[in-house]
């Protein structure tokens, strides 16, 4: 009885940490007919690219979150960076809820949170190679994003 507490525990664990909501069982025909998975970061600069005033953070983010089927991504990283001082509270508290990764940075810092979503652009890129997908929210695309 121990042992098959013991597996159901290795299942579980391996679809959590692989994040990827897929048996993996061996020779199940589940896995063979499943698409392939595209990894997706999400890299938002939410003072370039606020939030539009009435519309709710959870909305947002679930509209973001519905194109990853569309395409067959796998959300890996959903990172959203600013300066903690300059959010409305509840806009953090959403984020946090939502699983999201709030990275602060300060605002009197000339292109702090440009430098900091390249770093982890880069970062992503490494990890998940070349075939994976980004997805970037800024306003300044066109001049600090280019060596990229």
């Amino acid at each position: 009885m121990y042992g098959h507490k013991s597996n159901q525990m290795e299942q579980v664990m391996n679809i959590n940490m692989s994040n990827q909501y897929m048996f993996q069982m061996g020779n199940s025909s589940f896995a063979k007919e499943a698409p392939p998975w595209k990894p997706v970061g999400v890299f938002w600069d939410i003072e370039n690219c606020a939030i539009p005033r009435g519309t709710s953070i959870c909305v947002l983010v679930n509209k973001i979150r519905s194109i990853f089927t569309m395409y067959n991504f796998l959300e890996r990283e959903f990172a959203v960076v600013g300066d903690v001082y300059g959010v409305n509270n509840h806009v953090i508290s959403d984020l946090n809820s939502m699983q999201l990764n709030f990275i602060h940075v300060c605002s009197y810092a000339k292109n702090a949170g440009d430098e900091k979503l390249k770093q982890m652009i880069h970062r992503f890129l490494m990890i998940w190679g070349q075939n994976s997908a980004i997805i970037l929210l800024t306003s300044k695309c066109h001049t600090h994003f280019s060596d990229l």
